[in-house]
């Protein structure tokens, strides 16, 4: 099990004002970093340490989200906030602990974190090499250049070993600790660092949070359009042994619904996005990679669906919105939304707010709309990184 903590307990002198309550396009700056807390396969239980100023409206905030376990005053300091919070804790495999202005960060970023933390690892973060020069000013008010070449800049979340970091704690003597790899590092234990993303942010000037609006907001002029579909016939619930009927959709499994008569998955929606993916940045369609894999035994829809992001990405492209369109009358799509959104904002990175899902049955025109087979037409909007 692991446990993140969301740091919320800071005061944002150097905003200006709280800075964590800021309007982000639409929403307050924590609550985009706890839904990517609530929205991780990495997270099970979130503990939000607050400041007296604003823990009423974290508790009316952290209703809307599951994973949210308990909220706490923290400290007058950083690591006295994860050192109050963390002494509470049952113990657990791994602790996340993240800033509350840290609204963009990447699902990515935080899984590599997470995956680093092993054998002798204690503890990891994000970092980004230092490429300004850095000059220090000397007693006598002389100036040296420093070598910047193994300096780094530390970003969060980062990611400890309850057991170890429990120990360092009893280990180390002080509190001007300023991130949680130090307080290891004092103990005596390894610490690694992963590379980061640009758009992991703090939020800590204005500037940077106009930054942020401009990342999940901006449409600039280097943008493309693509359309992609997809269609699989049911296989006959006769000819499939109950334990075998598992319906596969956004990357979710149906139980007890008949699975796509196909040579993979039969994922129509993966399908119908890879198409639209491909089509926005001029490429050709699923067929010309997955049936490949298919034959070599990947029939794992998720598989095709990183082949493209991956494309897309190497020709410096970023996945901005998607909107899916489902024509068929089972499974009934509206109450599938939520899980089918917390899916997709997993496979393709992106805020759960930026996909939209809507779904008709047919009226029994086609095969969709009598049941007989599922559509999925998707549309995403792509831009120039």
């Amino acid at each position: 099990m692991n446990c993140a903590i969301l740091l919320a307990a800071g005061s944002g002198k150097r905003f200006g004002s709280d800075k964590l309550f800021a309007d982000l396009n639409g929403m307050p700056v924590v609550e985009h970093t706890l839904q990517n807390l609530q929205q991780s396969p990495f997270v099970d239980a979130i503990w939000i340490a607050t400041h007296k100023n604003n823990h009423a409206k974290l508790v009316e905030i952290s209703q809307r989200y599951s994973k949210v376990s308990v909220l706490e005053r923290g400290g007058v300091s950083r690591f006295q906030s994860v050192k109050k919070v963390i002494s509470h804790m049952e113990p657990c495999d791994l602790v996340i602990i993240q800033n509350g202005a840290n609204p963009l960060t990447p699902h990515a970023i935080l899984e590599k974190t997470v995956r680093v933390v092993r054998g002798d690892i204690a503890g990891a973060a994000p970092a980004m090499p230092v490429v300004p020069t850095i000059k220090e000013r000397k007693k006598d008010g002389t100036l040296v250049t420093l070598d910047r070449t193994n300096l780094f800049l530390i970003e969060t979340p980062q990611v400890v070993r309850y057991e170890v970091f429990m120990t360092a704690l009893k280990k180390v003597s002080g509190t001007k600790f300023t991130d949680d790899l130090s307080v290891l590092e004092a103990a005596g234990f390894k610490t690694k660092l992963v590379p980061t993303h640009p758009h992991n942010i703090k939020i800590t000037l204005e500037s940077d949070l106009e930054y942020a609006r401009f990342v999940l907001g901006a449409v600039t002029q280097q943008t493309c359009i693509g359309v992609g579909e997809d269609s699989h016939f049911f296989v006959p619930m006769e000819g499939v042994p109950r334990v075998h009927r598992c319906l596969r959709l956004g990357g979710i499994e149906l139980q007890s619904h008949p699975p796509m008569d196909a040579d993979s998955d039969g994922d129509v929606i993966l399908h119908a996005l890879c198409n639209a993916i491909a089509s926005s940045i001029g490429e050709g369609s699923l067929g010309t990679y997955a049936t490949g894999m298919a034959r070599k035994g990947q029939r794992d829809s998720a598989a095709y669906l990183k082949v493209i992001l991956k494309k897309m990405r190497d020709k410096k492209f970023s996945l901005l919105n998607c909107a899916l369109s489902i024509e068929g009358t089972q499974p009934q799509i509206d109450p599938l939304v939520p899980r089918l959104k917390t899916s997709l904002s997993m496979l393709l990175d992106i805020p759960e707010t930026r996909i939209g899902i809507t779904a008709h049955t047919g009226k029994k025109l086609t095969p969709f709309g009598r049941g007989e087979a599922m559509k999925c037409t998707a549309n995403v909007l792509v831009a120039r990184s």
